[in-house]
């Protein structure tokens, strides 16, 4: 449920990343000569915004230290999972589903969810 609340809030806060990203991805597929030009940038440190409003949104009020632990180690999830281009299209296309978007999202990462919460004792 918290982690709903958490990609909701990445959804609404980065849209505009979002839609910038795909269409410069469609204009780079059009265009193997541009794709040529501009490699994709994998690099995680490059994305700084994402991994913040992820903190952000899945910390809320609280700054307590087990569920700071639980949210470095979805971040880390995330991180490890998908690359930042990748993870941009996700959030887009769960964008456009709407509120199951988040659920769906969840669903997709529930494996390492788990992981993260027994490993930090976090019920979410």
């Amino acid at each position: 449920m918290k982690l709903n609340a958490i990609l909701l809030f990445l959804l609404s806060t980065s849209y505009f990343i979002l839609s910038s990203s795909s269409s410069l991805a469609q204009n780079n597929s059009a265009n193997p000569v541009n794709r040529a030009k501009q490699p994709v940038d994998n690099n995680w440190a490059h994305y700084t915004k994402i991994e913040s409003d992820l903190k952000k949104g899945c910390m809320g009020d609280k700054q307590e230290g087990t569920k700071q632990k639980y949210c470095e180690c979805t971040i880390n999830a995330y991180k490890t999972r998908y690359t930042p281009p990748i993870f941009l299209q996700i959030l887009a296309l769960s964008g456009q589903i709407g509120k199951q978007g988040p659920h769906l999202v969840n669903l997709m990462m529930e494996p390492e969810l788990d992981r993260c919460s027994a490993q930090t004792r976090y019920r979410r």
